[in-house]
């Protein structure tokens, strides 16, 4: 007796695809700053400024919670030449190394050294 073989199409492969990863049950906006799902929630957060210095894993505490699966991504604004903001930069930084002493100079030194390596 042999065996029947069933043939899959792409369509049906998309199908199952979407099958398995669709939400379960319905979709719900209870509020503006997320949606809920049948099988959980999902929200978006948009960083659209930073200090100029941030702490080590400063994102750590928002992606790090237990079930949170995150995805960070990020785009830079196109009407910024970053090239020029460095070397603008560089050059401020070299020109007040040549005036410090002490502790303010090693902290001058480690930005410069960083900068450069942009």
């Amino acid at each position: 007796m042999g065996v029947l073989k069933l043939r899959t199409t792409k369509e049906d492969t998309d199908k199952q695809f979407i099958l398995a990863t669709q939400p379960q049950g319905g979709m719900t906006f209870n509020g503006e700053h997320y949606a809920q799902f049948g099988n959980g929630y999902r929200a978006t957060i948009h960083v659209v400024d930073m200090p100029s210095e941030l702490a080590d894993f400063w994102l750590y505490p928002l992606v790090s919670k237990e079930g949170v699966i995150a995805t960070v991504d990020y785009r830079q604004d196109e009407t910024i030449d970053y090239d020029a903001e460095v070397t603008e930069t560089v050059n401020l930084v070299d020109s007040q190394i040549q005036k410090a002493t002490g502790t303010e100079l090693t902290e001058l030194e480690k930005e410069y050294s960083i900068l450069i390596d942009l």
